[in-house]
């Protein structure tokens, strides 16, 4: 249960965004378009995984959240913690036949 600790898991995440702006700057420097593109939701996806954990997840749910293992979509933890925490500010769009995600 080490990442239910506040603390430490708010650390981490710190950590991880610092880790992945220098990956950003470094991937600009370099001319490394595709790198910086695939990098654009990362952010937002680390902090809602991170509100989920923190505020939603049941102690059975936060190993597999931050495992990685399938299914652990990006989508249902969006939908969780816009709902709960946000209050439905944001709205989560599929359009039909995409599989891509945009916000309104």
């Amino acid at each position: 249960m080490e990442f239910s600790d506040p603390v430490k898991l708010t650390s981490w995440v710190k950590a991880a965004l610092g880790e992945l702006k220098n990956s950003i700057q470094a991937d600009l420097k370099e001319n490394r378009v595709l790198a910086y593109m695939s990098r654009w939701r990362e952010p937002e996806e680390l902090n809602y995984r991170a509100l989920y954990v923190l505020f939603i997840a049941t102690p059975d749910e936060i190993p597999h959240v931050l495992s990685g293992d399938t299914p652990n979509g990006f989508a249902a933890i969006y939908r969780s913690v816009n709902n709960v925490i946000m209050g439905n500010r944001w709205r989560l769009l599929a359009s039909p036949g995409m599989d891509s995600i945009c916000y309104r």
